[in-house]
């Protein structure tokens, strides 16, 4: 069950500041401070975000599918990269509480 806020959100670069929008909405979902290049990189990734989410499950669904569907694992290196996606995956979407 997600709980974040569904993209797409925007990177929009207001002199010292990189905000994201939600939504293309006035609402803010981060500031990110200062305008080097690191901080404009920053506020990218963070925008970012809903779509990496979506890639790595998709690759996760894929790959599982592809194993159940064959009864062969993928590759050695894909099953550990796969494993730190769906780490990833289990913490950018479990309930705080």
């Amino acid at each position: 069950m997600r709980k974040h806020t569904p993209g797409p959100w925007e990177q929009k670069h207001q002199g010292m500041l990189c905000q994201i929008a939600i939504n293309s909405d006035s609402d803010t979902l981060a500031t990110v401070y200062g305008e080097s290049g690191e901080n404009l990189a920053n506020a990218r990734l963070i925008a970012a975000a809903p779509e990496l989410l979506e890639a790595l499950e998709m690759i996760i669904a894929e790959a599982d599918s592809y194993t159940k569907r064959t009864g062969t694992p993928v590759y050695s290196w894909l099953d550990c990269a796969l494993a730190t996606a769906r780490d990833i995956c289990q913490y950018a979407t479990r309930v705080a509480g």
